[in-house]
């Protein structure tokens, strides 16, 4: 959690698309602490991917990607995370699960 925070800007944002919104309890979120604690949730679902060859994640509760973590850098700190659940949008990415 502390080292999320470290690389998160103080006014990320976190947003989520349409079908992340409906699966429920997904808000729009400001600000590094309140980010993190959003992502620290669904954190055992997660796993390191390269979304269009840029790192990112992968949320795969079943096993299978259900959903997609993409980060907008400026500098060297994170000021936005888009949430992808949308299935026509997963399906135009090319999401690869990483093995640590």
């Amino acid at each position: 959690f502390d080292a999320l925070l470290t690389i998160l800007d103080p006014d990320v944002v976190l947003r989520p698309d349409v079908a992340a919104v409906r699966m429920g309890n997904v808000p729009d979120a400001r600000g590094a602490n309140a980010v993190a604690q959003f992502m620290r949730r669904g954190a055992n679902a997660l796993r390191l991917a390269l979304v269009d060859g840029v790192a990112g994640l992968a949320w795969t509760p079943s096993g299978h990607i259900l959903g997609a973590v993409q980060f907008i850098i400026a500098g060297d700190r994170i000021v936005q995370i888009e949430l992808i659940r949308d299935p026509d949008h997963l399906d135009r990415l090319d999401v690869v699960l990483l093995e640590v």
